[in-house]
């Protein structure tokens, strides 16, 4: 048995929380591919990675919910949504649909 496959091993035993568990997974292989079919691998975030700006990305996951969940920033949101679907759809080629 591999190091490798003894501390993923552990893990399953060691916790029943599929968060962890997860977590745990990614730590060992990486995030992969986003927008992909690769697995494995780092993707080389650009401007926050899953694990080392786990409290920025929460920050910024919080921000979004408290935008979101107030009627009176519609506007601003709509905004927002504007301005990131067609530069979403310009880097990461994707297909508006809709």
């Amino acid at each position: 048995m591999t190091p490798e496959a003894r501390e993923r091993l552990e893990t399953l035993v060691s916790t029943t929380n599929g968060f962890e568990i997860a977590e745990k997974d990614l730590r060992m292989r990486g995030p992969g591919e986003f927008f992909g079919t690769r697995q494995h691998g780092d993707m080389a975030f650009a401007v926050a990675h899953p694990l080392r700006d786990r409290e920025l990305l929460e920050l910024a996951r919080h921000e979004a919910l408290t935008l979101t969940g107030d009627p009176a920033q519609a506007g601003t949101l709509q905004s927002i949504l504007a301005a990131l679907g067609a530069a979403w759809e310009k880097r990461y080629n994707l297909a508006s649909v809709g």
